[in-house]
């Protein structure tokens, strides 16, 4: 069964997420926005898990 395309953009959405947030979290030396970041990295990758389970269980 083909990947469906809200799949493939909700993994591309979340990956430049996780992307800019790392970016952020290089790039800053305010301690404040470096643990939203951090924070938001941590949430992305849970998400990216659930779609993960989500691909899994459709293409099963």
């Amino acid at each position: 069964m083909k990947k469906p395309n809200i799949l493939i953009h909700l993994k591309d959405s979340t990956g430049r997420i996780m992307g800019y947030s790392r970016l952020i979290s290089k790039n800053t030396s305010d301690e404040e926005i470096m643990k939203l970041a951090l924070y938001i990295i941590s949430e992305a990758h849970d998400l990216m898990k659930a779609i993960d389970e989500v691909e899994y269980k459709l293409l099963d």
